[in-house]
């Protein structure tokens, strides 16, 4: 049996359902299904353990919950031994002494089992997985088709034994040979892969080039083997969809094998005073009760709730405050929640919510505050520095948060806006109101900026603006792949995603958090112009006010100043602010004057991947300074010591 340690939070992102990774023993598995997650060998589940409640993202999503990710457990307590499955993948093994290709089940949990070696006096030999796939962009993937490849057909009539072997060339495909020995026919792996900026798809005849009779063959010389849909992380025999697009070859162990792709959303309760309190009744133990009540003709109520745990959780609420989060609860249940797939401009709609909870904040300083998850202050402009707060619209600390994280879905070899899909997770996808995702939670504390919508129109209307920022539209028209960043790619997002890139590197000196532990939200769309940086590497109760700290008065001015200041000048400079959208190899960059030394931050911590910026809008150039939207506000940071 194959076992492989993951982290909690590795299983919504880089080793999530579909993805592929490497037991201790070197055994290439991949992350089975959801269907499977939570069986248990001893006992029954006590799934309230798991259950993330986020109303906003469920409504966008269409499903009824989601869930924490299982964490293993040997003794002590609630829910042992839950393991995430996984199958062996890929299938095709190669003998390390015969050369010989074998093909073996997804189930398989020994290397040598059933191989007789006639190097080996016919006994077991050690078989070596095939580090090779056939991977699809919308997710997909096969083991690669060595049968069709060898014999330059997709209908093979011959099923003889294959072999693998290294000529001794070099150290490229096109040195690993393969053999039909039922009909003798071979090829090499030559042509495969394609330079860095073209993506090549498999060629099961190859070239005219690569082949001088085609008269018995049944496709054309350089059509691609296309997709047929095949999902083997959901098991041998799982249904499959006519997906048509072709394939191209990835290692296993490659980083573009699997993309994951997630939606995050910060945590804005429906009501502030009961947020906590809905979340309780929205539990499933609370949840079934209440569904129960209602098919017996019974009306939930606070009398009928209390008592059924020990100790009481409702206790400190009053039977009104209870009795009105029940009457929105079978409100919703009797309107019935809408069974939508999540459309590419969805994260707009729950950027757009926060960006109003956040920009009309008011200071909360109730008694129950500990209860919320977003407590927030509003400060008062005419406390900072009137240089500084001349381009500010409104500063928010955030003392506390909560970001939900959710898995929905992947892609490979590029990176796609890849739509929820049930069946490509599930192999019974459950019905809508049973439905669920794995998430992540964590809470943190952040700081709001908006900045001032005058000045902030009458800048973009520049044409001088428009007219450097379609460099990056021209790079972004000729990738593939790239649907978020062409929406986002207009001088207001370039701005201020810039602006948080430069704030939180200059953050992560004073504040006590490593530039890794803080992240950004951008709120760039429509009438929105603000930022929110915060970190969400505490627990779950909070974090300490390193960075909530850094957004007082006095505090945050010179923050301000002294990242303004550090981006006029990068020691890569005049190489990084002349960028013209491109690299010394020729690829085209989605970022203008930005680099490593000036605005680059690690990639966990943008939400972008580092593209999509340009310090030159923020601070301008030395030939013009016009085009900088801080232009007057840097000739006061030059002058701080």
């Amino acid at each position: 049996m194959n076992e492989a340690p993951i982290r909690r939070r590795q299983l919504i992102t880089t080793s999530g359902v579909g993805s592929m990774i490497t037991a201790p023993d070197g055994t290439s598995l991949l992350i089975a299904g959801l269907d499977h997650w939570y069986e248990r060998p001893y006992r029954e589940l006590k799934e309230d353990e798991f259950v993330v409640r986020e109303w906003r993202l469920e409504r966008l999503l269409g499903v009824s919950h989601f869930r924490l990710p299982p964490d293993f457990r040997k003794g002590g307590g609630d829910n042992l031994y839950i393991s995430i499955p996984a199958l062996r993948f890929p299938r095709w093994h190669r003998c390390i002494l015969c050369n010989k290709l074998v093909k073996r089940k997804l189930t398989d949990s020994s290397r040598d089992r059933d191989h007789k070696c006639p190097k080996n006096n016919y006994g077991p030999c050690r078989l070596y997985q095939v580090p090779m796939v056939a991977v699809c962009p919308k997710g997909h993937m096969e083991d690669f088709p060595f049968v069709e490849w060898v014999h330059r057909t997709l209908h093979p009539t011959c099923q003889g034994p294959l072999k693998m072997y290294a000529t001794g060339t070099g150290f490229s495909l096109g040195s690993i040979e393969i053999s039909c020995e039922g009909c003798g026919k071979k090829r090499t792996l030559y042509g495969l892969v394609g330079s860095d900026v073209t993506r090549r798809s498999i060629s099961i005849l190859g070239s005219k080039q690569d082949i001088q009779d085609t008269s018995d063959m049944d496709v054309e010389p350089g059509k691609g083997y296309t997709c047929r849909g095949h999902k083997p992380w959901l098991g041998d025999g799982a249904p499959t969809s006519g997906c048509g697009l072709s394939m191209s070859l990835s290692m296993s162990t490659s980083t573009n094998v699997y993309f994951p792709n997630t939606i995050a959303s910060l945590f804005i309760p429906k009501d502030t005073d009961t947020d906590h309190l809905r979340r309780l009744l929205e539990s499933p133990s609370y949840i079934r009760t209440i569904e129960t009540l209602l098919r017996a003709n019974l009306r939930p109520s606070a009398q009928l709730l209390r008592g059924h745990h020990r100790p009481d959780p409702l206790e400190p609420y009053t039977d009104e405050d209870i009795d009105a989060v029940l009457e929105q609860i079978i409100q919703e249940m009797n309107t019935g929640q809408p069974d939508t797939k999540p459309e590419p401009s969805g994260e707009a709609s729950l950027l757009q919510s926060e960006y109003q909870v956040l920009s009309s904040a008011e200071s909360r300083r109730n008694p129950s505050a500990k209860a919320q998850e977003l407590i927030t202050e509003k400060m008062d402009l005419d406390a900072y520095d009137a240089k500084v707060a001349e381009y500010l619209e409104s500063v928010v600390l955030v003392k506390k948060l909560r970001v939900t994280r959710v898995f929905v879905g992947f892609s490979r070899y590029e990176s796609l806006e890849i739509e929820f899909d049930p069946s490509m997770l599930w192999r019974n996808p459950p019905d809508p109101e049973n439905r669920w995702l794995p998430a992540d939670v964590s809470y943190g504390e952040g700081i709001f900026l908006a900045l001032n919508s005058g000045r902030l129109q009458q800048w973009e209307s520049a044409e001088t603006i428009s007219q450097r920022v379609e460099r990056i539209k021209a790079n972004l028209r000729r990738s593939r792949g790239m649907s978020v960043l062409k929406r986002h790619a207009h001088p207001r997002h370039v701005l201020l995603h810039t602006l948080a890139h430069l704030l939180m590197r200059r953050l992560a000196f004073e504040s006590g958090y490593s530039l890794t532990s803080l992240h950004e939200r951008i709120y760039s769309e429509g009438d929105m112009a603000g930022i929110l940086i915060y970190t969400s590497e505490g627990d779950v109760k909070g974090t300490l006010g390193g960075l909530v700290r850094m957004g007082l008065p006095q505090k945050l001015e010179g923050i301000f100043l002294r990242a303004l200041e550090e981006a006029t000048w990068c020691s890569s400079d005049p190489v990084c602010m002349e960028s013209v959208g491109g690299d010394v190899l020729g690829l085209p960059s989605f970022n203008l004057a930005a680099c490593h030394a000036c605005a680059l931050l690690p990639e966990t911590s943008c939400q972008e991947m580092n593209h999509l910026l340009d310090r030159a809008l923020v601070v301008g150039t030395p030939e013009d300074q016009d085009i900088g939207f801080f232009k007057d506000l840097v000739k006061t940071a030059i002058g701080i010591t």
